[in-house]
């Protein structure tokens, strides 16, 4: 239902997370493998949602992938 002209109320419906800032980290091997992904969310803490199983979650004060995170992922990249 949309909103009538000239109406000075209009109620917008957000996820609450208007300020939540990341990166992605996506790979694809040579033969089409898709080994797991990682989200670098730019906080302190990890978010307590759940996430899929194959999606690493990662934290970085500035929300990018430096060498503490890309050690994380080689680790994490190759275990089952």
């Amino acid at each position: 239902m949309g909103n009538g002209k000239g109406e000075k109320t209009v109620l917008v419906n957000t996820t609450g997370h208007k300020k939540s800032q990341f990166a992605v980290v996506l790979v694809c091997l040579a033969d089409g493998t898709k080994p797991k992904s990682m989200v670098i969310f730019k906080q302190k803490k990890l978010p307590k949602e759940n996430f899929p199983p194959r999606v690493l979650i990662h934290c970085h004060l500035k929300g990018w992938m430096d060498e503490v995170g890309m050690k994380l992922w080689i680790e994490k990249m190759w275990q089952s």
